[in-house]
């Protein structure tokens, strides 16, 4: 059985999987994960975008902290 991919941008496809979305290139490199299709569409394209483009010093590196007594 052969599923039909329907290739979004003639670059990426999504697929649903039980509880998530999943994005891939044509070569079905993994991309995505989200939770709705159209957040796994807008985010791939964000993400296919940055990485042409280069992705910013503020988008490289994330810093938190955990205050306070448990």
């Amino acid at each position: 059985m052969s599923e039909e991919i329907n290739l979004i941008d003639d670059c990426f496809y999504v697929k649903k999987g039980r509880f998530l979305w999943y994005s891939f290139l044509k070569d079905n490199t993994p991309l995505i994960t989200s939770l709705t299709e159209e957040i796994c569409i807008f985010s791939t394209r964000m993400y296919l975008k940055q990485k042409q483009e280069g992705f910013s010093e503020a988008e490289k590196s994330y810093e938190g902290s955990v205050g306070g007594k448990l």
